[in-house]
């Protein structure tokens, strides 16, 4: 994952369908699965969003401090669904380090499908804007990605 102040890397899901149409944002939901400020790289963060509109957007996460940084080597960043629950792993432990159930969130918008983003952003208020000591050009590198469907 890349580093340093001002950047900020995410492997996140929105809702499949019409999730911006006819709906405003957080009411179909969003997982962040894996969200990094660059200036803080061990410390792993994990967001569920949703409410009944913009104006109730609700949350509910973690920040995960690990004991290594996470930009210096691959890591195994996992969103399990079923139904009415999700569990969160890293680097494919046998625990989860998060967990988020129906009795989190009412309405609860995340058993409906929804697609992967993966992106690296560059300033924003979540991380502020990079200054001199941010290091470019920089690349978050992506070794596979693995979508399994429950029968």
């Amino acid at each position: 994952l890349p580093k340093g102040k001002g950047l900020w890397p995410a492997i996140w899901m929105l809702p499949d369908q019409n999730s911006y149409g006819n709906h405003s944002w957080p009411d179909n939901g969003e997982i962040d699965i894996m969200e990094l400020r660059g200036s803080q790289p061990m410390q792993l963060l994990t967001t569920m969003h949703f409410g009944n509109s913009t104006a109730d957007h609700r949350m509910k996460g973690t920040t995960q401090v690990v004991p290594t940084d996470l930009s210096d080597a691959f890591h195994v960043y996992s969103a399990v669904r079923s139904k009415d629950q999700i569990r969160f792993y890293l680097d494919e432990a046998a625990q989860p380090y998060f967990t988020f159930n129906a009795s989190d969130a009412n309405p609860y918008p995340f058993n409906s499908p929804f697609f992967g983003v993966l992106n690296v952003a560059v300033g924003g208020d979540f991380v502020n804007s990079p200054d001199a000591s941010t290091v470019f050009p920089q690349q978050m590198a992506v070794d596979y990605v693995r979508y399994y469907q429950y029968r």
